[in-house]
């Protein structure tokens, strides 16, 4: 009555799923190690993440230059964050001077 479920068949080209596969159980076995480092290394391999030891070095990659929209977009940001700071600013000035006009006037009244 029920739906019956297709059966699962493994996709030999999936490396990370099949992998391991091969590898025996008694992984923590001391002469196993140096294989299972190798096969850790060719599945690394096969997934292309590992560091090429023949470059001269892994520097940092050159940031690419925003596109025109994006660069005016953070340049208008930087634009008002700059001016709500400078209006901060005047804002604290402003305090600063009114509470040393408030402060001379309690000393000329007291």
């Amino acid at each position: 009555m029920g739906k019956s479920k297709a059966k699962f068949t493994s996709n030999p080209n999936n490396v990370s799923r099949h992998a391991n596969s091969s590898m025996s159980v008694d992984a923590v076995d001391s002469s196993n190690s140096k294989q299972r480092i190798e096969q850790e290394l060719d599945l690394l391999h096969a997934r292309k993440q590992t560091i090429d030891l023949s470059a001269a070095s892994s520097g940092k990659v050159k940031k690419k230059n925003a596109k025109k929209g994006v660069n005016a977009r953070q340049q208008k940001k930087l634009a008002k964050a700059l001016a709500i700071a400078d209006k901060e600013e005047f804002k604290v000035e402003k305090a600063v001077t009114k509470a040393e006009k408030r402060k001379a006037r309690k000393m000329v009244w007291t």
